[in-house]
């Protein structure tokens, strides 16, 4: 069974351009599976019942009730059933691209809250409410913060400063951090490392300081932003999380060898 509620053209969008395409029910048997697919946008899968499997470019994942699946744009995934009944929301996103497009694709657990908001939003949609996209604007919301939120949520082990795993463990927290105001202090105080071991480690394990990640990752953010929506340059900026836009464009310069305009003219062309 499979059941698609187009969406599009609703516009229904969060506060930062992430736009509702569809919302899609995908039931599953006794190890049935789909075909191979790939997407012009990025997709939330989120396990509604049983048990089966995401494969995604070439990777197995085992996927039970309440996990949630995210591939980005062009990745070729199918889904398919263990035994039993296998039941999987599918949400597609516009303008949105997973850990600023370095991942394909990502799997987390806690997806019961994001199963409800979807169910309803197909309620409202199929009994024709009046308020069918007020609510579904502010339901889609919770989906986006609910992702987010999961996202983010990373584990910090309890191992020896300094060492791989640690340094490891901080680049994974900056990952899914680095759109907020993060600072060395803040850092040292999670990680429980000393200021000078933590700048001298992960500079010595990732060949990069800091701060200079942290600026890498925001220009790599900036960049989809660039290729996928109509924002200026200094919504970018903000959106990035750069002191100012001045700042935004000189960093970019520096690491791309042209303007945020000069290079978003040469990918139109």
């Amino acid at each position: 069974m499979f059941k698609m509620t187009e969406l599009r053209e609703f516009n229904i969008k969060n506060n930062i351009g992430i736009k509702l395409a569809y919302v899609a029910e995908l039931e599953l048997n006794n190890g049935l599976k789909q075909d191979f697919v790939s997407h012009n946008i990025t997709e939330i899968m989120v396990v509604k019942s049983g048990s089966g499997v995401f494969n995604a470019d070439g990777e197995r994942f085992d996927v039970n009730r309440g996990d949630i699946f995210i591939v980005n744009k062009d990745t070729v995934h199918n889904e398919e059933s263990l035994f039993g009944s296998f039941s999987v929301y599918i949400i597609g996103l516009e303008n949105y691209l997973l850990s600023g497009g370095d991942t394909t694709q990502k799997k987390y657990t806690g997806g019961e809250n994001i199963c409800y908001y979807a169910s309803q939003i197909v309620k409202d949609y199929d009994s024709k409410s009046h308020f069918f996209v007020d609510n579904a604007k502010l339901l889609f919301s919770l989906i986006i913060n609910e992702v987010m939120f999961l996202a983010s949520k990373i584990p910090v082990p309890n191992v020896k400063q300094g060492s791989n795993e640690l340094i490891n463990s901080i680049k994974k927290y900056l990952d899914g951090h680095f759109l907020e105001d993060i600072s060395i202090n803040s850092l040292c105080s999670k990680f429980f490392i000393n200021k000078n071991t933590l700048m001298h480690a992960f500079k010595k394990n990732l060949g990069i300081s800091v701060y200079d990640y942290i600026i890498k990752k925001r220009l790599q953010e900036s960049i989809n932003w660039l290729k996928i929506s109509s924002m200026t340059v200094a919504q970018i900026s903000e959106r990035c999380n750069f002191s100012n836009p001045s700042y935004f464009v000189q960093y970019f310069k520096k690491i791309y060898g042209v303007t945020p305009i000069e290079y978003r003219k040469k990918i139109n062309q």
